[in-house]
């Protein structure tokens, strides 16, 4: 399952609406975020089994998105372990202490992509690449 079908079939519609495409900025098929509504989708997917591999930071200036080459992951250490719910939300922790000590920029307006994984708690990692 994407990052894409995870957030439409666990997050709700209203926050769903305010993600941007980043299809014709970027040419990724990828939905960036605000950090407020990064914030709320991190409380969604508390006590899912959702698990955050990552990110990435883009910028808008002039109605125009750009990548910023600043990205976070989370370390699972050994990727062929298996997932047990303290990595689901160790990864929720990480990413919300990464986006909320990004800086502000004086102008323009920072927008976040998440890379989510649904798991099961005993799932292995390592059948996908993980992102680093």
């Amino acid at each position: 399952m994407t990052t894409n079908e995870i957030i439409k079939s666990n997050i709700p519609e209203e926050v769903q609406k305010r993600g941007r495409s980043l299809a014709k900025d970027v040419g990724v098929l990828e939905i960036a975020w605000r950090r407020s509504d990064v914030e709320e989708i991190l409380q969604e997917i508390k006590g899912k089994s959702i698990v955050v591999l990552g990110g990435d930071v883009y910028y808008e200036d002039q109605n125009k998105i750009v990548p910023t080459m600043e990205n976070w992951y989370y370390d699972f250490g050994n990727k062929k372990r298996m997932v047990i719910l303290a990595d689901i939300e160790e990864s929720i922790k990480k990413t919300l202490g990464y986006i909320q000590k990004y800086p502000v920029p004086d102008f323009g307006t920072t927008w976040f992509v998440l890379v989510l994984e649904l798991v099961d708690e005993g799932t292995r990692l390592g059948s996908e690449p993980v992102i680093t």
